[in-house]
């Protein structure tokens, strides 16, 4: 057995903690106040990728790019973390690509990376959904404190205005 047999049982876990304090006891409130509520309710679809290369791992999340539905609000995709296929630099440029390609044929997809661990991670959503999800939580100043500059603006400010270029399409 690998372990990615058991990338449900991390997911689940990394779910419920989220609303708990880091490891080096700082505390922000909720990582994710949305995850815990689409988990319970089966909205997640969990794809695990065994015995992958770069070309198998890449074809995956493309596929379910292209095959992504209303059947669930996010797919998450896990790989067991190999810096010999990826490493977090090439990992966090595919997921930029893949974004921006997304969004210029006007597909409503956001991918988000998480690399380490045990893990390498890439979760997809409708760019629409977080967005607006995102609005309600920045009203809220949920990201103060949370993220530098650099990663507010690339996350929050870079998905926003690809989300107003996606609606301005239509």
């Amino acid at each position: 057995m690998s372990d990615i047999d058991h990338f449900e049982s991390y997911i689940d876990s990394w779910i419920n903690t989220l609303d708990k304090p880091g490891k080096d006891g700082s505390y922000f409130g909720p990582r994710c106040p949305y995850a815990k509520s689409i988990w319970k309710e089966n909205k997640v679809k969990i794809v695990k990728i065994k015995n992958w290369d770069l070309n198998k791992f890449w074809s995956t999340i493309s596929l379910e790019c292209e095959n992504f539905s209303n059947d669930y609000d996010v797919v998450i995709i896990g790989a067991e973390t190999n810096e010999e296929i990826v490493h977090h630099i090439q990992l966090a440029g595919g997921v930029d690509a893949l974004n921006s390609s997304l969004n210029v044929q006007n597909k409503d997809l956001w991918l988000v990376s998480q690399f380490g661990g045990t893990y390498t991670i890439v979760i997809i959503q409708r760019i629409t959904s977080l967005d607006s999800q995102s609005k309600v939580l920045e009203k809220k100043r949920y990201y103060e404190n949370r993220y530098n500059d650099y990663v507010f603006n690339k996350n929050i400010i870079r998905r926003r205005k690809m989300r107003e270029h996606l609606n301005s399409d239509k």
